[in-house]
Order: structure tokens, then C-alpha cells, then sequence
């Protein structure tokens, strides 16, 4: 059974390293895939900008707004790690 001693080290390695060769393979076979993703994910955040304009102060709308908001943001960060983890 695996200790989790070289768990954080594995981990910091991982979120501090980037190897731009295999970044750039992943991205010969599937970037019309990230571009897609990428405009997809721009007309969010124009509908986001839409929805946040007229929060006016109004708390639940707030609530609603940063929900949006957490959402695409985290889908955004979790395309990113696919893509790197895939490479």
C-alpha cells in the first residue's frame, strides 16, 4: 500500500511544472477541440456579463451571479488540467 509521504511532493510538482513539447502534441491532435471549447466558453462568460449587470445590489441575484460565475471559472480551470493531464 502506497504511504502518502510522496503525495505533496507529486502534487507541487505537477502544478509547478509545464512541458510545452507535450502541451503542443495534445494541442496538434486537439486544438480545434480547445478552440471550440474556447469560444464556447467566451459566449459564457458574455451571458455571465449579462446576468451580473443586473444584480443591482440585490443579494439572491448576487448569489446567483457568483454562482455562475464559480461555475464556468472551475470548468475553465478543469479543461485546463484535462488537457495538461492528457498530454
Amino acid at each position: 500500500m502506497e504511504t502518502f509521504d510522496p503525495a505533496p511532493t507529486e502534487i507541487y510538482t505537477e502544478l509547478t511544472s509545464d512541458d510545452s513539447s507535450i502541451r503542443g502534441e495534445f494541442l496538434k491532435h486537439f486544438g480545434a477541440e480547445v478552440n471550440e471549447f474556447s469560444d464556447t466558453l467566451a459566449s459564457v462568460v458574455l451571458a455571465w456579463r449579462e446576468i451580473d449587470s443586473i444584480v443591482n445590489g440585490d443579494e439572491k441575484r448576487g448569489y446567483v451571479s457568483a454562482l455562475a460565475y464559480a461555475a464556468f471559472t472551475l470548468h475553465l480551470i478543469s479543461f485546463k488540467v484535462f488537457c495538461r493531464a492528457t498530454s
